[in-house]
């Protein structure tokens, strides 16, 4: 009797447990076909979100390149000396990408005759300045595929998109008027063959220049302010020549603030003695002769900085304020008996050398900003 209770009582535990075993099989096949289910009908997991897109940010540069040349004076012909200024101002994107840049080049010229009597030339004009009267297409022999300017925008066109690296690497060849470093890409033999190593150089030295990283430009602009000066000959010295060649690039915003800006300057010298003409090779601006430009050391009284020190100063006054604005800004003397040194309380102590020029040459930046 009690085998048999046992046995009756094992039987229903075992029925019991067998029932909740297929609940167990049964809930998994549900959860099962409840997954195919959603794949069959083309449900898939929601998408992760892109991240937010980051701005994209730039820097302007200025590169100068300067070559000089000279003719003896030979029977009624005077000495001459000139000196050509290349300049590049070039913005690059994040990926060092030009997105904007501008080419121009001022020829500077003296005269110096049989007394050593020095005569310079007044309002002096950029290439591009000039345009038509510069005469390309009027004078070169066989004709010229285009104006100065229009070859020179040619070249521009070209290199938005590319890296100074890429620009500076293409291939170079013989143009009708045997110079032999006219561009040889597809894109530029029918509108571009001028002689463009020293731009080529210039973009390079503007590359290298790059600062001011922003993320709100909207257009860009180059200006360039030429003065030349003489002396005439004396006793023994000779008769000298100089060309004073200032350069401005200019980034702006949409609303015409200043976000990047580049000053510098070249002083190009030449001596005229006895009608034989002597001129400085290896010309660098004022920015590259850092240290050695020596106002610190020679001025007197005391400069309260070397050029590039002052000049820097002055480029971060002028960031968040108009072309305008700086243009307007109060001058005065300084120890040195210039008079048109900034009188603005934030560069008494840090810029007190003459920006006339600079003054000038940003006007002209903006004017020209594209």
């Amino acid at each position: 009797m009690i085998n048999a209770y046992r046995s009756k009582n094992l039987s229903i535990h075992t029925i019991q447990g067998g029932k909740e075993e297929m609940k167990k099989v049964i809930a998994i096949l549900l959860v099962a076909m409840m997954a195919l289910s959603l794949v069959a009908c083309g449900e898939k997991p929601a998408p992760t979100p892109d991240p937010a897109p980051t701005a994209s940010t730039y820097k302007t540069g200025l590169g100068m390149v300067t070559s000089m040349s000279g003719t003896d004076a030979e029977d009624e012909d005077p000495a001459k000396t000139q000196a050509d200024v290349t300049v590049c101002e070039a913005t690059f994107d994040q990926d060092g990408k030009i997105v904007a840049i501008s080419f121009d080049v001022v020829q500077a010229k003296a005269t110096v005759d049989a007394d050593g009597v020095v005569t310079v030339a007044e309002d002096v004009k950029t290439k591009r300045e000039l345009g038509d009267d510069y005469n390309m297409k009027k004078y070169a022999d066989p004709a010229a595929v285009g104006e100065w300017y229009e070859q020179a925008a040619a070249l521009e066109a070209y290199c938005i998109g590319k890296t100074a690296a890429e620009v500076a690497g293409m291939p170079l060849g013989e143009n009708a008027h045997n110079h032999t470093d006219t561009p040889a890409v597809e894109e530029l033999k029918s509108t571009c063959t001028i002689s463009v190593t020293a731009f080529l150089e210039a973009l390079t030295k503007a590359y290298a220049n790059a600062k001011d990283e922003n993320s709100t430009y909207a257009k860009v602009g180059l200006g360039m302010v030429t003065s030349m000066s003489g002396t005439n000959a004396e006793d023994e010295d000779p008769a000298k020549t100089q060309a004073d060649v200032t350069a401005v690039a200019l980034a702006l915003d949409a609303e015409g603030k200043i976000v990047a800006i580049s000053i510098d300057v070249v002083q190009a010298k030449a001596t005229v003695a006895e009608g034989v003409v002597t001129v400085a090779e290896g010309v660098k601006t004022k920015r590259e002769l850092g240290d050695d430009y020596n106002m610190k050391k020679y001025a007197n009284p005391a400069a309260v900085g070397e050029w590039y020190e002052e000049a820097n100063a002055f480029e971060a006054y002028c960031i968040g304020k108009t072309p305008a604005e700086v243009a307007g800004m109060e001058l005065g003397p300084n120890a040195h008996d210039h008079t048109d040194t900034p009188a603005v309380e934030e560069l008494k102590s840090t810029c007190t050398m003459s920006v006339t020029a600079f003054l000038q040459a940003i006007e002209k930046a903006a004017a020209n900003a594209k």
